[in-house]
């Protein structure tokens, strides 16, 4: 059932109570183009089965609220763009999602421009292997706790939070580096951010890299030896730096 309303861009409203998708494996763009759609109703969908859920909801600019309470996701391996440009999004309850299989987070939440706060704190990222863009110019949010994210699997975090303007803190001291190979631009343009914490990058023989224009007048950041020594940017003397030994774990 991929594409199913793709692009209907006249489509102002859907009830699904009644559709049938307990046999439904693929849900890949299923909404995606629907600009005009500002409610859906979602409450019988039966996505027991379903293993893609990449783009599901992208592009749907005027939509304010999404019920997904009924939403299981136990099977579900991809989610990038999951929510692309949704950016009138308000709220956004993910607290049921089950994330275990999921691989493919990139740009899940990409430009949600109206949305103030995410708890995605019930996420299991132990598989999951890209990050990129993930929160890409979310540009409302203040904070965001991802200190229960597993990235034993992670590769790919460039720009996760670039265009993050209202952010002021993010600290990521509980990832592991163990595959991460791509950190480009992971805080470019987040004027706000004043706290980084990036301990847990090892970033050994990998060559110069820009995590950040570091915009922000003053701040504190803590880095690891190497790492620093391979920025393109440098923070302004301004800035607290807090260079940890690349021989501590």
């Amino acid at each position: 059932m991929d594409n199913f309303f793709y692009n209907c861009i006249s489509l102002t409203s859907i009830d699904l109570f009644n559709f049938n998708t307990k046999n439904v494996e693929n849900m890949y763009r299923f909404f995606s183009g629907c600009n005009s759609l500002t409610s859906i109703n979602l409450s019988n969908f039966n996505t027991k089965k379903v293993k893609e859920m990449n783009g599901m909801f992208r592009d749907c600019t005027s939509l304010k609220f999404i019920n997904l309470s009924s939403f299981d996701t136990s099977k579900v391996e991809r989610m990038d763009n999951m929510f692309l440009n949704c950016n009138k999004l308000v709220s956004l309850n993910l607290s049921n999602f089950n994330t275990i299989k999921v691989e493919d987070m990139e740009s899940m939440f990409n430009s949600f421009y109206s949305l103030i706060s995410l708890d995605i704190t019930s996420f299991d990222t132990q598989n999951v292997e890209k990050m990129s863009s993930m929160f890409y110019n979310c540009s409302s949010l203040i904070s965001l706790n991802l200190s229960n994210f597993n990235t034993e699997q992670l590769g790919e975090i460039d720009s996760m939070f670039e265009g993050c303007h209202s952010l002021t803190s993010i600290n990521l001291s509980t990832f592991v580096d163990k595959k991460i190979t791509n950190i480009n631009n992971i805080f470019n343009n987040c004027p706000s951010l004043k706290y980084i914490d990036v301990s847990f990058i090892q970033w050994n023989n990998k060559g110069k890299v820009k995590i950040s224009d570091f915009k922000a007048n003053s701040g504190y950041l803590i880095i690891r030896n190497n790492l620093y020594s391979n920025l393109i940017n440098i923070p302004k003397d301004t800035w607290t730096i807090k260079k940890i030994s690349d021989l501590d774990n």
